[in-house]
């Protein structure tokens, strides 16, 4: 397909996500537990931004030639892949599923996708089993509030059950919290906070540091030097100073160590999609 179709058609499947946003954002609620407010307006229009974006990349990842010495032609082909398997989680899976498919398709390649067994978006059918896996992921939390207090972590506020129905979860404080806790070195994707203190910023970065992940952090100063000292020094794929969790298509994201290889979303994720190779001819001297 030519690289124009292949961008023509990523904006034609982002117009009609547009056109059924208000359903895709009601089964993103229903399907993984998220507030529709965040669903409608941030995935959605999140989702839109990137394939639209990949779309406009699909004619533009090109090759480049290259003045080497001697009598010879060079230049480089960015070629897809071929067939790609990919593999996504349930925490934003539409948002997810746009991250890996603008990329591949935008650069000629197939994509088989295992979605999360969680959120797999297929039917409404599935409802009941997706409640019944809230159930696992409630009880899961549960389970590290419950190890913090077990470790020694002083439990501010918050600790149980929000409601009598439905798998809600108190806001949730831990103070006196130790590096070596399992709620401190394990996501735990649920509101609890660990609260950790330091004397200097050195040993806030060696602590940082001594982690086996490395996806994201964040620094909140009003000393631009330590801004810039920190977000240089921490060994994470983003730093964000100031703010959180802010995303953009054109920005990079990926994670140093065990959170993951390569970088998803702007130039650096078309990268993954294609194998760069190197054409050299010789060029033949005119007869004298």
């Amino acid at each position: 397909m030519d690289a124009s179709e292949r961008g023509r058609l990523l904006n034609r499947l982002a117009d009609l996500i547009e056109r059924d946003r208000t359903y895709l954002a009601a089964l993103e609620t229903l399907d993984n537990g998220k507030p529709y407010v965040i669903s409608y307006l941030v995935d959605l229009d999140m989702v839109i931004k990137c394939l639209r974006y990949y779309a406009g990349w699909a004619d533009k990842y090109h090759g480049k030639t290259i003045p080497i010495d001697g009598d010879f032609f060079s230049y480089t082909r960015h070629e897809p892949v071929g067939v790609c398997g990919q593999i996504i989680p349930w925490n934003f899976p539409l948002l997810m599923q746009a991250w890996k498919l603008g990329p591949a398709l935008a650069t000629g390649n197939v994509v088989v996708m295992k979605v999360a067994e969680q959120t797999p978006l297929t039917a409404l059918y599935v409802a009941n089993l997706i409640k019944e896996v809230d159930e696992t992921q409630f009880k899961k939390i549960l389970g590290y509030i419950q190890s913090g207090k077990q470790e020694g972590a002083k439990l501010l506020c918050g600790g149980g059950a929000a409601a009598d129905r439905g798998y809600f979860i108190q806001p949730t404080v831990f103070g006196d919290v130790q590096d070596g806790m399992t709620i401190a070195k394990e996501e735990i994707f649920g509101p609890v906070m660990q609260v950790l203190k330091f004397k200097t910023i050195e040993e806030v970065v060696g602590r940082a540091n001594n982690s086996t992940y490395g996806l994201a952090a964040a620094v909140f100063t009003k000393d631009l030097d330590k801004a810039n000292y920190l977000s240089q020094a921490l060994q994470a794929g983003t730093v964000w100073v100031n703010c959180y969790d802010v995303f953009g298509a054109q920005a990079p994201f990926g994670g140093y160590k065990m959170s993951g290889s390569g970088r998803e979303l702007g130039e650096y994720g078309l990268q993954a999609y294609t194998e760069v190779k190197t054409v050299t001819v010789r060029v033949p001297q005119k007869n004298s």
